[in-house]
């Protein structure tokens, strides 16, 4: 059997799709955030699915945490820098099945100039990957991972005066994907 023909090929819908954020403010609260324009595609292998590959990228300057103020900042030279580095991309490196009801993927982000790993754990995918025989013509999962955003460059702002941090380095990652047959 040819490479083709063990492989199906999937795209974001991005209109009923999402790429979130939270992150600790002042030590309190969730300053929680979004990416309007995304794209992704998938690759399925149904002869070994362990083999499948994800790839995904984000355009940084469509980020929006419901306040102006905040946004215009993410969007300056200090923060994303979006002029020169308009997209952060991902790429698997690993889809992990070891955990049937809830399956690992690990990838390399890049977000300007750093490049890290990122493991996200993914809910919907098991039922796919149970039925390769018959693969659907669309479907959706739900990913979740974290990561520490000074691996990536984005080191603003400094420690405030009385300890602490304003916004705090670890960032929760939510993505829900409904993916189509291309």
């Amino acid at each position: 059997m040819s490479l083709e023909s063990q492989s199906v090929e999937y795209r974001i819908v991005p209109e009923r799709s999402h790429v979130a954020f939270s992150v600790k403010h002042l030590m309190i609260a969730k300053v929680k955030g979004r990416f309007e324009r995304f794209r992704g595609t998938f690759r399925l292998d149904s002869e070994q699915p362990s083999r499948s590959r994800f790839d995904g990228t984000v355009e940084v300057g469509s980020i929006t945490t419901a306040d102006a103020s905040r946004d215009e900042y993410l969007r300056t030279n200090e923060f994303f820098d979006p002029k020169r580095f308009p997209e952060m991309k991902f790429s698997s490196t690993e889809v992990d099945l070891s955990a049937r009801d809830r399956i690992r993927i690990a990838g390399t982000l890049q977000v300007k100039e750093a490049r890290g790993p990122v493991e996200l754990e993914v809910e919907g995918l098991s039922e796919i990957l149970a039925h390769t025989e018959k693969l659907p013509s669309d479907f959706e999962i739900h990913a979740r991972g974290k990561i520490d955003r000074r691996a990536f460059g984005l080191v603003w702002p400094p420690a405030i005066e009385a300890g602490g941090v304003l916004v705090g380095n670890e960032v929760e990652i939510d993505l829900m994907f409904q993916w189509v047959r291309i």
